[in-house]
């Protein structure tokens, strides 16, 4: 099994934006080829854990407007309390840290079925199933947000992301499971963090994310 990670073992390295893209074009192509390392993958399994939910929020955050000028990004293994460091031209560190609510059940259910058939119907295809799915996840982001704000992240800049593409139609049409209502609740929590960004993951490429990714205090 061992050497279907291989492809991760260079993951910590200080990167410019351009280099993050080659380094996650190289990795996604590497899964295309290897199967069973892409089956890992969608588990998260060992490293591609970090993978998935903390280099490509950061791949994310180097291309976007708020990336500061010949700056390089850099991914940190381990328990430091932060996810990456953003280091500018002049040697100046900036550390972030990545956090978002994560479905485990059913993203495990989900990668099990892409694992063994190739593709994952959605369970709930009705407006009031939407709408309860909608609210848990809604529900449940806003708690882990509330986590973060007990924490001391003093000179640390969080991300927060969600992915709204699963009930997009939902949170247009209510205004209390809306993103504008999600923006509302991170401006009126206080946090211990130097910033707080927010990507929204709603469907589009990953170049218009990182472009719409907002610093919300």
């Amino acid at each position: 099994m061992q050497q279907h990670f291989d492809i991760l073992k260079e993951l910590s390295q200080y990167r410019t934006p351009y280099e993050m893209q080659l380094y996650f074009d190289y990795v996604i192509d590497f899964l295309n080829e290897d199967k069973e390392a892409l089956k890992l993958a969608r588990f998260g399994t060992g490293i591609f854990k970090k993978f998935n939910e903390e280099f490509v929020p950061a791949y994310l955050f180097s291309l976007s407007p708020h990336f500061p000028p010949a700056s390089k990004v850099k991914l940190i293994l381990g328990k430091q309390g932060y996810d990456f460091i953003v280091k500018d031209q002049h040697g100046y560190e900036e550390k972030f840290e990545v956090s978002a609510f994560q479905e485990g059940q059913r993203n495990m259910e989900i990668a099990k079925r892409l694992n063994e058939v190739g593709y994952s119907h959605a369970r709930v295809t009705d407006y009031y199933g939407l709408r309860q799915r909608a609210e848990y996840y809604m529900n449940e982001t806003k708690q882990n947000m509330l986590k973060k704000a007990k924490k001391d992240y003093k000179g640390v800049s969080l991300i927060f992301s969600i992915n709204t593409s699963q009930f997009f139609d939902v949170l247009e049409k209510e205004v209390e499971l809306s993103v504008e209502s999600l923006i509302h609740f991170i401006e009126t929590t206080p946090f211990q963090a130097k910033a707080v960004y927010l990507i929204i993951e709603d469907g589009r490429d990953m170049t218009e994310t990182a472009a719409n990714i907002l610093k919300v205090k």
